[in-house]
């Protein structure tokens, strides 16, 4: 959202046209055939695993200050392996491989946010994926489809809560203790 309120903002100065765009408008409207392969990835991963509820993490920024460490991810994988099925949003390296999690994600990205918006929960930082899964559950809306009410983002790291969070979708923000927060990349 604040790339895009950014964005108007540039566009507005170079132009002249004052464009009123938020982050309540960011959408990605995904199609049948996205949304059926990301729901037959979601469903194979949860039979596979006792029918359990399959969680994204996507713990990884650009910026090196958002990502999550190797030992907090073990915590938060070992906590949810209980319940749900942790997932690592690839790509990763093989040394940020966490035992006990499942690969998922596609180099398609529309595939991708497809995948994010029909898992069952996301656990992530403030960077791309959380902003694909929020734009996919307002295309829906937008399409006046029935969105998921029990969908639930957890956003961690050190990212300002008014940035991350989007109208009407269940964002929770946790900073963790994190001593750079709200971030400093985005000048707060």
């Amino acid at each position: 959202g604040h790339l895009c309120e950014w964005m108007a903002l540039t566009a507005s100065q170079r132009s002249g046209i004052e464009f009123k765009v938020n982050r309540d408008d960011v959408r990605v409207i995904l199609n049948r055939d996205e949304l059926d392969f990301a729901r037959t990835t979601i469903a194979k991963i949860s039979r596979n695993n006792g029918n359990k509820p399959v969680v994204v993490i996507a713990p990884y920024a650009t910026t090196k200050n958002r990502n999550l460490s190797k030992a907090v991810l073990e915590k938060v994988v070992d906590g949810v392996s209980g319940f749900a099925v942790p997932c690592l949003l690839e790509p990763f390296s093989p040394e940020q491989y966490i035992k006990g999690t499942v690969g998922i994600g596609d180099k398609d990205l529309r595939k991708s946010s497809a995948i994010l918006y029909t898992a069952d929960a996301y656990l992530g930082v403030d960077s791309g994926p959380l902003h694909m899964v929020n734009g996919a559950i307002q295309g829906e809306r937008i399409q006046g489809a029935s969105v998921r009410r029990d969908k639930v983002i957890v956003v961690v790291g050190s990212s300002n809560p008014d940035v991350i969070s989007y109208r009407d979708n269940r964002v929770i923000s946790s900073t963790g203790g994190c001593d750079a927060s709200p971030c400093g990349a985005h000048g707060y």
